[in-house]
C-alpha cells in the first residue's frame, strides 16, 4: 500500500513550501485545509497535526471527514467551503482539476500542497497562481513518494525501506530547485517543474 509513503512525501513537500514562504518549515500554528479524507489525505492530516498544525478537513463522505477531524483535533467544513477558507495552505487530496478559473478567485491561502493528481485544470492556471503570489507545489513532485516506494520494490536484491526513504526525502531539495527556477526565469512553478524534469533527463542521457 503506497498511501502512507505518498502522504509522507506530500508532507515533506509541505515543509519545503513552508520554508520557502515563511523561512521556517514547521507546521506549528499553520492552518492547512485538507480536501479529501481518504487513505492519503487522512495520513497527511495526521502528520500535520502531530507537528502542531491546525487541520480543516472536507470530504464528500462527511463521516470520513469527521473521523479525521476527531483524530487531529481539526474542524470539518463542507466540500463547497474547503477552497474558500482562510488558511496558510490548501491541500487538495481528492479529485484533480480543483485549481481552475472558478476556484482560483476564491482561494484565501498562501500555498497549495496536496497529493491529488492533475490539480491544475489547465497549465495556464499555474501562471494565474503565480500572479496572485500563491506558491504551488507541483503535484507530480510532492506525490511521487508512493511511486518511489513501489519502484524500490523492483530493485536488485529486493526492497530496502531506508534506501526508498532516502530517495523520497529528495522531494524537498527538488522543490527548492523548482522554486528557484520559477523565480529566476519568471515562470510558474508548474512550468518550472517540467523544465527541471527535462533537464534531469537530458543530464542523465548525456552521462551515458
Amino acid at each position: 500500500n503506497p498511501s502512507p509513503k505518498t502522504a509522507w512525501g506530500t508532507f515533506i513537500g509541505l515543509k519545503a513550501t513552508l520554508q520557502e514562504i515563511y523561512g521556517n518549515d514547521s507546521c506549528a500554528d499553520k492552518v492547512i485545509a485538507v480536501e479529501g479524507a481518504g487513505s492519503v489525505g487522512s495520513i497527511y492530516a495526521d502528520f500535520i497535526a502531530k507537528e502542531g498544525g491546525q487541520v480543516i478537513v472536507a470530504d464528500i463522505n462527511e463521516e470520513s471527514a469527521r473521523r479525521v477531524a476527531d483524530s487531529t483535533g481539526g474542524t470539518v467544513v463542507s466540500p463547497e467551503e474547503i477552497r474558500k477558507v482562510k488558511c496558510d495552505v490548501y491541500a487538495p487530496c481528492a479529485l484533480g482539476g480543483s485549481v481552475n478559473a472558478e476556484t482560483i478567485p476564491e482561494f484565501r491561502c498562501q500555498a497549495i500542497v496536496g497529493a491529488a493528481n492533475n490539480q491544475l485544470l489547465e497549465e495556464k492556471h499555474g501562471e494565474s497562481l503565480r500572479q496572485l503570489g500563491i506558491v504551488y507545489a507541483p503535484d507530480f513532485v510532492v506525490n511521487a513518494a508512493g511511486l518511489i516506494n513501489v519502484y524500490d520494490e523492483l530493485a536488485e536484491g529486493g526492497y530496502c525501506e531506508d534506501r526508498a526513504m532516502e530517495k523520497m526525502n529528495s522531494i524537498r531539495a527538488n522543490l527548492h530547485q523548482i522554486f528557484s527556477i520559477s523565480k529566476e526565469e519568471g515562470i510558474s512553478t508548474a512550468v518550472a517543474a517540467d523544465r527541471f524534469a527535462e533537464r534531469r533527463i537530458e543530464a542523465a542521457l548525456a552521462s551515458r
